[in-house]
């Protein structure tokens, strides 16, 4: 049935026209005739696969010590009654490439690999416990105290085709979300990194011959030339504080009975009294020390408790809030760096505007909340535009046992050309939701510039948006739930990097429906389930295929205890009825199985 299906339906695509500007989409309708048919169980083949590449030609592979990175070329399944599971490897793949990117202590991240939108280029990552001295963790005066276990992280290009290095960025004392890149960002040609020690957002472009540029580091300094104009304004404070001695020594030698007539300044800018004129909009960033530190506000370590007495909060900072305050306090930075600045000058503005006496209020009360949170993850929503998420040191390093969703975050929309913070929302925003569902720019596509892979997102599919809405409604009725509750479930997916998803047309929720309990487009390593994935038609809701990783009962794995924890990793062809996967059990040997189209 399945090849008579086949049949009508090609002759369909030749005999029938079709609507123009509909391709992608007929197209990928191609595989619900398509699907793996076949499985073979505990191959004879490495372990340590990763992903193929956008055009599926080359499988990635980590070596046994991540060191390396191995590129298998992929021949096709094809059909070969004389395969088995001891040669089925060797017939479908051949080693093309090996490449050492890593030495010594450091590894390479199993969960970390981009491609570049041209797809000539692979993007890994590389990590060791830091060797730098203390020193280094302190590299701005705004970069947080007392994080353990720092790294140092090195980002490798790969041409994909030979295996060349072209280029390496290494990050020295470092904190990154290297895991499903959740603290890296790649947007056509710009990488951004978002670094939690330092506190800043490193934006570097991958030029066509795979080197890596800087471009940009916000964080301490928002503008270019902000470097630039500080030192101007600290030599005119210098030189101010040299007149201010002089003229103190000036009056001490005339109560002394010795007078001298001073030599003329030859400054131009000086006022009638001597002083610099110093031009009134940047009258805010001199300071009175001749320290070299960029003059920006002191966060005030304060006890929770005093705020509480001086301003009469209604509550908001008792409990759990004052050891978060404690916390934040003891390891987190002492200064505010310029990028915090904006944000608190976007909510004092916003305040302000409202002509509300209670919000101004409300912004002093919770000026302190506001200047301990921490930036944790970043994402370009366009080449000018980041969405970067915010929350309290003790969530972002992992410290609170409190559930990660019922966590308070905050998302900020920054905007790179002008300098300036266009919104900040909570994470239980009802308007960021409604943005979630429906702006072009969370559609989820992994290039750009390649219409024919997306991902299907809430904002671009329908069936993801009403299953986004059908958890959201469990949440609610859920004992201890609510909407506050599932905003946040929904919103913890920001920022999202799309290539941390399966790009395979079998996660096309408008061709196929599955238990999202048990499998979803996330390429991660999952607990594997003891029923197999089986995927529904979307048209007719008849079962086309299923995929069970778990081998016969025979196999030596069941013997003796099964119920030892399982976990599965499925990698998707992206344009092939090929699948593997990798199951893992604890303290013993993995299995690979294939499953394929006859």
């Amino acid at each position: 049935m399945n090849s008579h299906n086949i049949v009508t339906y090609l002759r369909q695509r030749e005999s029938v026209q079709r609507k123009p500007n509909t391709s992608i989409i007929l197209a990928r309708r191609n595989y619900e005739h398509l699907f793996p048919t076949s499985t073979i169980y505990d191959l004879v083949a490495p372990t340590d696969f990763r992903k193929f590449t956008p055009d599926g030609k080359l499988l990635i592979s980590f070596s046994q010590n991540q060191h390396a990175i191995q590129a298998y070329r992929f021949n096709g399944p094809g059909v070969d009654p004389s395969w088995n599971r001891t040669n089925i490897f060797q017939c479908m793949f051949s080693l093309m490439y090996e490449t050492i990117l890593a030495g010594g202590t450091a590894q390479l991240s199993r969960d970390f690999c981009l491609f570049t939108s041209d797809k000539k280029y692979v993007i890994l990552a590389s990590a060791c416990p830091t060797s730098s001295p203390p020193t280094a963790a302190a590299r701005y005066p705004h970069s947080l105290n007392g994080i353990p276990n720092l790294d140092d992280i090195c980002l490798w290009v790969v041409e994909i085709n030979t295996g060349v290095i072209c280029d390496n960025y290494a990050l020295q004392s470092d904190y990154v979300f290297l895991t499903n890149h959740a603290g890296v960002h790649l947007y056509k040609n710009f990488l951004g990194i978002a670094s939690v020690q330092h506190q800043s957002i490193y934006i570097l472009q991958i030029t066509e011959s795979g080197t890596f540029l800087p471009i940009r580091t916000i964080g301490w300094d928002t503008n270019e030339d902000d470097s630039l104009l500080i030192d101007l304004v600290e030599k005119e404070e210098e030189n101010f504080q040299l007149r201010k001695r002089r003229r103190v020594d000036l009056g001490q030698n005339e109560q002394s009975g010795i007078s001298f007539v001073p030599a003329p300044s030859t400054d131009e800018n000086l006022d009638l009294d001597g002083d610099p004129m110093i031009p009134s909009d940047t009258y805010q960033l001199t300071q009175t020390s001749g320290s070299r530190n960029p003059p920006m506000h002191m966060v005030p370590t304060v006890e929770p408790a005093a705020i509480a007495n001086t301003l009469s909060l209604p509550g908001d900072l008792d409990g759990e809030d004052d050891q978060r305050l404690v916390s934040s306090n003891r390891h987190g930075a002492s200064m505010i760096g310029g990028l915090k600045h904006r944000i608190m000058a976007y909510l004092f503005r916003k305040s302000s505007c409202s002509g509300n006496s209670r919000q101004m209020q409300r912004y002093f009360e919770t000026f302190q909340q506001f200047a301990s949170l921490v930036m944790w993850r970043m994402q370009f929503l366009d080449e000018h535009h980041f969405l970067i998420k915010f929350g309290y040191l003790e969530n972002v390093l992992g410290w609170n046992v409190e559930p990660s969703i019922s966590q308070s975050a905050f998302f900020v929309i920054y905007s790179l050309l002008r300098g300036q913070v266009i919104a900040v929302y909570e994470n239980n925003s009802e308007e960021l939701l409604e943005a979630y569902e429906s702006w072009d720019i969370f559609r989820g596509a992994p290039y750009p510039t390649d219409s024919t892979h997306f991902v299907s997102m809430p904002s671009n599919n329908e069936f993801a948006r009403h299953a986004n809405r059908k958890n959201m409604h469990a949440v609610r009725k859920a004992r201890n739930g609510g909407a506050v509750s599932a905003v946040k479930r929904v919103l913890s997916a920001l920022p999202f990097n799309p290539q941390s998803y399966i790009d395979s047309p079998y996660f096309d929720l408008s061709l196929y429906s599955f238990d999202e309990k048990i499998i979803n487009s996330c390429d991660r390593q999952r607990v594997a389930s003891e029923a197999p994935v089986k995927f529904y038609s979307r048209r007719n809701g008849t079962m086309k295929f299923r995929i069970d990783p778990h081998p016969p009962p025979s196999h030596p794995l069941f013997q003796g205890d099964r119920h030892l924890r399982r976990y599965v990793t499925y990698i998707f062809h992206p344009t092939d009825p090929f699948v593997i996967t990798v199951l893992v059990v604890p303290n013993r040997p993995s299995i690979v199985n294939f499953h394929f189209r006859r």
